[in-house]
């Protein structure tokens, strides 16, 4: 990168000739997206709707407690309402949003790494931390990421050791798990 005198006397952080990779923008993203219209924005909405409507039952069922004294599902709770608002506020935007995206192949890594999530919250109580956060990984290395057998399996155990070992070891957090190290 060259640098030449500014009037202010500094130096200019690059020149036109040589532009500064960090500043550059990325070029990854693909060149021509589809619309998907009203319909897939009213979709993207209403599933808003529903996973904060969701939250703030599953929150109220917690105990909200009081402002000076919050029980475990006061700030669930807060951002479920959020959620709920904010998703009701877009289904409303939707018959005059047109920035919205058709479903592509890459949808299907998002919703797999959603369902994921919720498989992981479900096996977490069931069977420990171990089991379902090396299955985590392993999804989102390998089936999402698309890593190679041996760097997935090189990550997973490190991870699942270094948090057992963190969390379990040094910490002492009181987590479900099947493995006694």
């Amino acid at each position: 990168m060259t640098t030449s005198s500014s009037p202010a006397g500094g130096a200019d952080l690059a020149s036109p000739a040589q532009p500064d990779l960090f500043l550059s923008p990325v070029t990854d993203e693909p060149e021509q997206l589809r619309a998907g219209g009203t319909v897939l924005a009213a979709v993207a909405a209403g599933a808003v709707v529903a996973v904060g409507a969701a939250g703030t039952a599953l929150s109220w069922q917690l105990g909200l407690g009081r402002l000076g004294d919050p029980g475990s599902g006061m700030w669930p709770f807060v951002l479920g309402v959020a959620m709920t608002l904010t998703g009701l506020a877009l289904l409303l935007r939707a018959r005059t949003t047109t920035d919205t995206e058709r479903f592509t192949r890459g949808t299907v890594g998002v919703v797999l790494g959603a369902a994921s999530l919720v498989a992981f919250g479900l096996l977490f109580e069931l069977v420990g931390f171990e089991i379902p956060t090396a299955l985590l990984l392993v999804v989102w290395l390998k089936v999402i990421g698309s890593e190679t057998w041996r760097s997935t399996a090189v990550i997973t155990l490190g991870a699942v050791a270094a948090l057992h070992l963190g969390f379990v070891g040094a910490l002492s957090v009181n987590l479900p798990h099947l493995i006694a190290w």
